[in-house]
Order: structure tokens, then sequence, then C-alpha cells
């Protein structure tokens, strides 16, 4: 009997595999690969990849230099990140390029301390708008409510019930927007300005404040723009409606920080100063010095500076801060009724100087700590006093 050849064989095993292939009805499978490389390092690319079908230019940036020198007013800004690095002059650029008719978008971020009367946000403390958080037990309520709500609306795994949801109605159409929004925070206002509300059960999640030609916008969160949250609900209808009539949206993020040297630099200034000008009187008081024939008697008197120091220095070792800030004290109060913590002459003080009440009265009244940030910050508050007297 002739053996088969293995040749054979696998030509008949290739031929039947073959036919199974090709007479096998073929099917379509849609398979999630994930976001791509872009989507993780940018969250908010398929927004401004939305946005960009409807004539809008979307032209995104890495950091804050754009607001150094800001676009045309007819144009849109959103800041996506955190302004703790916005100086007091880019601040008060972004007020006035609204006036002149430019749009805004803000999210809030730091909560309004009663305390001291402001939350550290300049722009939004300027404008009257304040963020505060409710009791968890509030939360829960709307938690639940929000569950109910997202899914007889959309039923998306993608969009769950992580925020409240707020309604906008647009004067252009019928049926009310709506949008996520933070689970316990809400906005208030407390300005001159005409403002808009949009809000959920916890309270004002967006306003839409009108000032001069322009407007800011102000939410709770700007997490429903994320690549996971774009689709849900109404979030993509949103950002349209506020871009739709502007030819250029900046998407600034401040990814990329300004140096931690420049940071210093806008936050403390003259502390920076001051410790550079100490640091030199220490480096010239311990350096070696040349003189000249003639010059022994010199030797015998000391500077003006080195007096001064020392005097600071032993003050400072004696943790006795405030008799280095009398002298100012006494600047401020000479020829002034102000004699007690209370009076509506110190209150007047106050607000012209742009410092709170509380603070008029710890830099003027109370006792300084050890803490040098606490001696910087009561020298400033002083000179600000100062200078309005």
């Amino acid at each position: 009997m002739e053996r088969v050849k293995p040749g054979w064989i696998l030509g008949v095993l290739l031929l039947i595999a073959l036919g199974v292939l090709y007479f096998s009805p073929w099917v379509e499978v849609a398979r999630d690969l994930g976001f791509t490389d872009a989507a993780h390092r940018n969250p908010y690319l398929a927004a401004e990849s939305f946005i960009g079908e409807f004539d809008v230019e979307v032209r995104t940036r890495d950091g804050l230099q754009v607001l150094d020198e800001l676009p045309p007013s007819e144009q849109t800004l959103l800041l996506s990140s955190s302004r703790r690095s916005l100086s007091e002059r880019r601040s008060s650029g972004l007020l006035d390029w609204v006036r002149d008719g430019g749009r805004l978008i803000v999210v809030a971020r730091d909560l309004w301390d009663f305390d001291i009367g402001e939350s550290g946000d300049e722009l939004l403390d300027e404008l009257g708008v304040q963020l505060h958080e409710t009791e968890n037990t509030e939360a829960a309520r709307v938690e639940e409510t929000s569950e109910s709500f997202l899914k007889n609306l959309i039923g998306n795994s993608q969009c769950d019930s992580s925020s409240g949801f707020a309604r906008i109605q647009f004067s252009d159409e019928e049926q009310a927007v709506a949008i996520a929004s933070h689970l316990s925070r809400f906005l208030s206002y407390d300005g001159e300005y005409e403002v808009f509300y949009a809000e959920s059960e916890v309270g004002p999640q967006l306003l839409y404040i009108n000032v001069g030609d322009g407007a800011v916008v102000v939410l709770t969160t700007l997490g429903l723009w994320r690549n996971t949250r774009i689709g849900c609900v109404d979030h993509a209808h949103l950002l349209r409606w506020l871009t739709e009539d502007r030819s250029v949206l900046w998407w600034l993020s401040n990814t990329e920080m300004d140096a931690l040297p420049i940071l210093l630099w806008q936050r403390w200034p003259l502390a920076i100063i001051l410790t550079f000008v100490l640091f030199g009187l220490w480096a010239w008081r311990g350096s070696t010095r040349v003189l000249t024939p003639g010059a022994s008697e010199r030797t015998k008197r000391r500077q003006l500076m080195e007096h001064i120091d020392g005097i600071a220095r032993f003050r400072w070792q004696q943790r006795d801060a405030t008799q280095l800030v009398h002298a100012l004290r006494g600047e401020v109060l000479k020829g002034s009724s102000i004699k007690s913590r209370d009076g509506t002459e110190l209150q007047t003080l106050a607000r012209n100087a742009g410092v709170s009440l509380r603070e008029a009265q710890r830099v003027l009244f109370d006792d300084l700590t050890d803490d040098s940030r606490d001696f910087t910050n009561t020298v400033k508050s002083l000179q600000r006093l100062r200078l309005q007297r």
C-alpha cells in the first residue's frame, strides 16, 4: 500500500480552511480600544474637537502666557485649571478685557472664608462670586434624585450619577438644558452686575455675569466637558451655546506652570527683596575688607545698616517682633482718632486700603508671632494702610 505524502495532507487541510473562511458569514464587531495617547494627555480633547466642528477655531495653550497679551475681545477665554498662580496684574487685565466685550469661562475652586471675608481667588472676589459647601446629608439626598433622573434620561453607563444636575432655560429654546453639577458645592453672588443662574437641588451651579460689554461664566465644575462626560446629557450643547457667537475659543490649562521663582515673585516680592537684602548684609559683614592707609579710624565706626540689621536680628531672636513694626504702626495711627479695634474711621481706612477689617485690627493691635510669614504679611498690610493716610 502506497503511503500518503505529508504534502498532500497539508494541501487538503489548507483547502478546507480556505473553504470555511470563504463560506462563513462575516460579522462586524465594535470594540472599545480606550482612549488614545492624545486623549490621555488632554482630558478635554473630545470637547475641543466637538466645538471645532461649529466654525469655532479652538486654540489650546499650556500655561497662562496668553494673559500677558490678551486676544481681541470678540473671542472667548476658558481657564480650565487653578488660578492660584494668577497675579494681581493678570486678574485686573482679564476684567478690563471682559468689560471691553470678552467672554471668560472659569471654574470656582476656593471656598469662601467667612472669617477673613475672602476666598483667595482675586478674580472671583473682585466680582463678588462666592463658593460654598453643603452638609453631607443634603448631598446624599441630591445624589438619590440625580440617580433616578439620569437613568430615565440617558441610560448611559459612562454617565453615572457622581454629580447633581442643574437646569438652564435658554431664551431661544423651549426645553430646559440639563448639565451635571457639583454634589455638595454651590455658588452665590454678591456683586453689582446683572447675573443669570443655573440651579440644581443644592444651589446655583452656573453664573452668567454681564460685566460691561462682555460676560464671565462661573461653574462649580468643568468635569462635564472631560472626555468621559462630554457626551452625557446636554454638556456638549452648553459648550456650543457659550461659544457659538465667537470665532475663536482659547482653551488655557495650567499644566505647565510658571517657574517656581516667578511664582514666588508674584506672591511675595517684598519678602524676597528683604531676604536678599539680609543675605547681602550678612555676606558683607562676614567678608574680608581691604582698608587703605589712614582708614583705621573708620573701622571703629559701624555702618548704619549694620546697626539696623543687628537690632532687628536681636529683636527677632528675643521673640519681640511686635517692636519691629511699632514705628510703622505709629505712622498709620498718627493724626487719627483710632484708639481701639472698633470705630468707623478704622473701617473706612481698611476699606480704602483694600484690607479686611479683621486684618487691619490684627496688624494694628495684636502681638506678632515668631512666624516669618506672619511678619511679612503684617508689614505689607501696614504699608497699604499707611499709604491711605
